[in-house]
């Protein structure tokens, strides 16, 4: 598998340049990366499969967002070429954020911009754990831990070398986490909220595929099948979910956003109203901001958008 210069996979094995790339502060550090990143890009493009090349996904997403007739007076060409290199884009960001996770001070004084942080204390106050929900949007994957600054987290992945990195880059962070599938996501998220932890996994696709635990629901002027299982958690804990954004502005600043917690459903027919709820945030996500910046464009066929049936 081809990787981008910079990616949170080899990270823990470079210990002299994150050494290195720290002592030179977050100004100097992102010039220094992103100036080495330009040189590596011919080369990387070189080992990528023909269909991972940009090319190709500009391809693919160009057809996906095709099928999201809100985004038709919108300019996807542009979007879906800014998705293209969201790849190695979220590597680098990823990286680059990893320097600075275990220096609050820089991250939160040079790096890192909060807002929403009384959604978060407001959804804590209640008493029944925090479920967070990253969304796949722009560098999202140090989202946990960057919420782990604000309290304690345990987060469900499917693809990271997260014990690698948390004894690497962020070990004095009150953090845990289980690979998806290692035991019951379920089970493992009651434990935590009923502690008063926050629990976090992405709430936009479910990598094992469509089961049961699924509902359509309105996105982006068609429907797609939505995981039911944060709100199904939520309601089981009683704990409120509370959407979360992480933004670049592409030159070493980002935007850390804690959304309007949702209220955990009381009962199971107030499960399909959380879950839509959910939705138009990330709706609302995208289409107020880049939404070209959405991860799961790489799979928006799994998620079965269809448009609903027209009445004769």
């Amino acid at each position: 598998m081809a990787m981008p210069l910079f990616n949170i996979f080899e990270l823990p094995d470079h210990p002299a340049l994150f050494a290195s790339l720290k002592a030179a502060g977050p100004e100097r550090a992102w010039a220094l990366m992103s100036e080495l990143s330009d040189y590596a890009q011919a080369s990387y493009l070189e080992d990528v499969p023909p269909a991972e090349h940009p090319d190709a996904i500009y391809e693919r997403t160009v057809a996906f967002m095709d099928q999201a007739p809100a985004l038709d007076s919108l300019d996807k060409a542009e979007q879906a070429r800014r998705f293209s290199v969201y790849g190695p884009r979220l590597q680098f960001d990823s990286t680059f954020l990893c320097l600075w996770l275990n220096e609050p001070d820089a991250l939160f004084d040079r790096v890192v911009t909060v807002t929403g942080l009384d959604n978060l204390r407001r959804a804590q106050s209640l008493g029944h754990g925090v479920l967070a929900l990253p969304l796949h949007v722009g560098p999202s994957y140090p989202i946990g831990p960057l919420m782990a600054h604000h309290m304690p987290v345990s987060l469900v992945f499917n693809r990271m070398n997260f014990d690698a990195l948390h004894r690497f880059a962020f070990p004095s962070l009150d953090i845990d986490a289980h690979q998806l599938g290692s035991e019951s996501t379920f089970r493992r998220a009651l434990a935590v909220l009923r502690s008063g932890r926050a629990f976090s996994l992405f709430p936009e696709l479910d990598p094992r595929g469509v089961d049961k635990h699924h509902r359509r629901v309105p996105f982006l002027g068609t429907t797609v099948n939505a995981p039911l299982g944060p709100v199904l958690i939520s309601r089981a804990a009683g704990a409120p979910m509370v959407p979360i954004t992480l933004r670049s502005s592409a030159d070493g600043h980002y935007q850390l956003e804690y959304h309007e917690p949702i209220p955990a459903p009381r009962t199971s027919t107030d499960d399909a109203s959380a879950l839509a709820r959910l939705w138009t945030v990330i709706e609302s996500t995208l289409l107020d901001g880049e939404f070209g910046e959405w991860e799961m464009w790489y799979e928006f066929d799994r998620m079965q958008p269809e448009r609903p049936a027209v009445a004769s």
